[in-house]
């Protein structure tokens, strides 16, 4: 049941990330859009507290969710900065490389086993990010702005950050808080975001097209985060592989099929390597049981 849920989570991280492309398209601002977004997502993780349990008087559900609130909201509003500054592919492919970070502070902090396999898995996901990025480098040269890169890697740790919490959240919580914890994150990043909006810009009214994308992008959002947290059982070089290779991939797939963008050579490769770092993730345990 966890890989199943690890594989619907990637699915709708991978529409996530046509919904940043669609709000790139239509013009809309990042703290509206964010508001929209995680108002949505809040919504939809407050359904999921009501029917499981939640110790609301733990202040460690509070630390923790007010934490990654505050990286989430970071990483949102860079990764639509960043957007208007160079090509989204380049940005998404950043978001799903941040998977990095909770790998390696789960294996070094929560004591997770890493097998020999694991290096070869690591190895193969960064053969499809190389293969990608080759893939739409047309689309970067000459296109993006000083600003672009730094924005980037202050995107890459945030979000980095905020997926670790994920899988801090069951080591403290287990199957308890899911829905409690994402009520408290996406309510914080939602405040936020208005607190923002109506701080530091002129035209306040939240636009139709805003709200709405924001909106779509929200349900993808809440429904993706809740899946995997219930699949955060699994190791973290287990989880983040298996949803983040189908959310890089269909989001590029998506963005080249709706927006008649190139399927180049490298992507071709690059999907082609997904689906090897798929199966690495799946059978992981049973190689290093046939290896070793």
């Amino acid at each position: 049941m966890p890989y199943a849920l690890a594989l619907l989570a990637g699915t709708c991280f991978a529409l996530l990330g046509f919904s940043y492309k669609l709000a790139h398209a239509r013009g809309c601002r990042a703290m509206p859009f964010a508001a929209g977004f995680l108002a949505t997502a809040m919504l939809l993780a407050g359904v999921r507290a009501a029917f499981e349990t939640t110790t609301w008087a733990d202040p460690r559900l509070w630390a923790l969710g007010g934490f990654m609130g505050v990286m989430l909201f970071a990483a949102l509003t860079l990764v639509v900065l960043a957007n208007r500054l160079g090509p989204a592919s380049v940005s998404w492919m950043l978001v799903n490389l941040s998977l990095l970070i909770p790998i390696v502070l789960s294996a070094v902090l929560l004591r997770e086993a890493f097998y020999p396999t694991d290096v070869l898995l690591l190895l193969t996901f960064g053969l499809m990010l190389t293969a990608l990025r080759h893939g739409v480098r047309a689309e970067q040269e000459g296109t993006a702005s000083r600003a672009f890169w730094p924005l980037l890697g202050a995107l890459y740790v945030t979000n980095g950050l905020f997926q670790y919490g994920c899988k801090l959240k069951d080591a403290w919580f287990g199957a308890a808080n899911s829905g409690g914890l994402a009520v408290v994150y996406f309510g914080v990043g939602m405040a936020l975001a208005l607190v923002c909006h109506l701080a530091r810009t002129r035209e306040r009214r939240f636009r139709r097209e805003e709200l709405l994308t924001g909106a779509q992008a929200g349900l993808f959002a809440g429904l993706g985060n809740l899946l995997i947290l219930g699949a955060m059982s699994l190791p973290a070089i287990v989880v983040y592989p298996l949803s983040q290779g189908i959310s890089l991939t269909g989001g590029v797939g998506l963005t080249a099929l709706l927006y008649h963008e190139k399927l180049t050579r490298g992507k071709v490769v690059g999907f082609a390597l997904s689906l090897c770092v798929l199966l690495l993730a799946v059978l992981r345990e049973p190689l290093a049981r046939w290896l070793g």
